[in-house]
């Protein structure tokens, strides 16, 4: 299981050469750190432009290793690192279907969904950290279903490691607890009643934070906080919350949520290809893919509700609920694909042990047999299908624009200290090399206070930022230049000239398959500063 899964990751890395957006805001602090200009993205700023210690120490080691000499180098190095993750996850949900004693086609649709799901796939080898949340919730999942020996131990080094994999890895691994606590809480040896588990987790959870505590200490001395900035200017964007309209909008969002589906992007996109839910497919067999995997997923987040599935597959489930609603209505990021990537794992595993459970039955059993059959197979296509267009569409707005861009913005800038308002800053910022004023002020505390300022919540309204800031470099989509010349009419035409246009419409398809719209930029350089 190790060598299929780790030998599909780098098939399809060496296929699409996708690199994420976010692989370039990361690396550049990595690489500062391996340069020896600290661990931050603009030399002298301590701001912590990251949120995954392992997504940013490791590809920092290897540029080291390295000597620097190539990025490319280290993104392969670290898809090598990430592919080998995902063997041993594979390991581990081998592991827990053994133990489990799961049938022939549960196990199989428990394998064959994980080694090709396109989302924790391609956000293993696009320079997110999936690969390392698929490994510590396939490790815990393992500690909960199979029951092994020196269970305090490894819950600890597995809380730790999905800390040290996301700042919000501790929401992750409370949801599965909870759902075992509700539905199975009497699953070891050592554990005989509620009170048993909330010891036994209790115990693991002040281990793990004890772990976990020399990156806290390291964050609050070296940036003066233990929470990057990223969340914070993510948060900036948003209403803040009073300490009692929190719990109560939480509580809110869990009981309303069956009613409203507002989540349902979150839900139906775990086994969509990135934005697979945010659009209309266009083609007969993108909108089977469409549908098909719509149902697919709402069916893992809602398969709690039903009494006769076994109670490990409801307690899995209903942590996969909780953590959709916290996805989609706390967070805001429940659209986000290498968000919704860390959440398949838990859907694939519910709906193989939900197979177990019809399978056990005589008269379930050969219908489950077809169903898991037909699933794997759809699946299997859809991955082929989605890697095209996920390589097409990588080739056409990440390479042939935003890397492009960067580069001219290098080439043009008067010194290195130019600087560059935009939202899509990963690329751009890392060829580019420029200080970016990015929406919203991931990378720049400036933009951050101004939005807090002046209560913006989208990137289409820039205006007050350009007014506030005045950047040298405006990077607009159609859009923003829209939000920008609605605000203030005058801003643009009185205050920047147009430097230059980036088209690469030439394939009008690629528009519809393409929310974000990366296809069009038009470059603004301020006048005061024309030779």
């Amino acid at each position: 299981m190790f060598l299929s899964t780790f030998v599909i990751a780098i098939l399809f890395a060496l296929y699409t050469d996708d690199r994420w957006e976010d692989w370039y805001i990361t690396f550049r602090a990595s690489r500062n750190l391996a340069l020896g200009h600290g661990l931050v993205y603009n030399p002298g700023e301590r701001v912590q432009t990251f949120t995954s210690p392992l997504g940013t120490l490791i590809p920092a080691l290897l540029s080291a290793l390295t000597f620097n000499r190539s990025e490319d180098l280290v993104m392969w190095l670290y898809r090598l690192v990430n592919a080998t993750a995902l063997g041993i996850t594979g390991i581990f949900l081998l592991k827990i279907a053994r133990g489990l004693d799961l049938q022939r086609y549960p196990t199989l649709l428990l394998l064959g969904l994980f080694s090709t799901n396109i989302l924790i796939i391609d956000f293993s080898i696009n320079g997110m950290e999936t690969a390392f949340m698929m490994l510590f919730l396939s490790w815990y999942l393992y500690l909960l279903l199979v029951r092994p020996k020196n269970l305090v131990g490894q819950l600890a080094l597995v809380f730790s490691g999905l800390m040290y994999t996301r700042p919000d890895g501790f929401i992750y691994g409370g949801a599965i607890a909870v759902g075992f606590l509700i539905f199975q809480p009497c699953f070891h040896d050592d554990i005989r009643s509620r009170k048993d588990f909330i010891l036994i987790f209790t115990k693991a959870a002040v281990l793990g934070a004890i772990i976990f505590l020399p990156w806290v200490i390291f964050t609050s001395l070296y940036y003066g906080s233990p929470i990057p900035h990223t969340i914070v200017a993510k948060a900036a964007q948003h209403k803040p919350y009073s300490m009692i309209e929190f719990p109560l909008d939480v509580a809110r969002s869990l009981f309303s949520f069956v009613f409203r589906m507002k989540s349902v992007n979150t839900a139906n996109g775990m086994f969509l290809r990135p934005y697979g839910a945010a659009y209309a497919p266009e083609s007969g067999m993108l909108r089977l893919d469409h549908i098909f995997n719509h149902a697919l997923g709402v069916a893992a987040v809602f398969i709690w509700f039903l009494p006769l599935v076994n109670k490990k597959a409801r307690a899995i489930s209903f942590a996969l609920f909780v953590l959709v609603v916290y996805l989609s209505d706390i967070s805001g990021q429940g659209a986000m694909p290498w968000y919704v990537a860390n959440l398949s794992l838990l859907a694939i595993v519910t709906l193989s042990l939900t197979g177990q459970t019809a399978s056990s039955r005589e008269k379930t059993a050969e219908g489950v047999s077809f169903i898991c059959a037909l699933v794997l197979l759809l699946n299997a296509s859809f991955f082929i299908t989605s890697a095209a267009l996920i390589k097409e569409v990588h080739n056409e707005n990440d390479v042939n624009n935003r890397k492009e861009i960067g580069l001219w913005l290098k080439d043009h800038a008067k010194t290195p200290h130019d600087t560059v308002m935009l939202e899509p800053f990963g690329y751009i910022g890392f060829y580019s090399g420029l200080k970016m004023y990015d929406f919203p002020g991931l990378s720049s505390p400036e933009v951050t206070e101004a939005i807090i300022r002046h209560k913006i919540h989208s990137h289409v309204e820039m205006a007050p930022l350009v007014e506030d800031l005045r950047p040298d470099w405006i990077v607009l989509r159609p859009a923003e230049i829209d939000g920008i010349k609605a605000a203030n009419p005058g801003l643009l035409i009185n205050d920047y000239d147009v430097a230059k246009i980036f088209d690469v419409r030439r394939d009008k398809t690629i528009a519809s398959r393409s929310p974000w719209s990366d296809e069009l930029f038009v470059v603004y350089h301020h006048k005061s500063l024309r030779n």
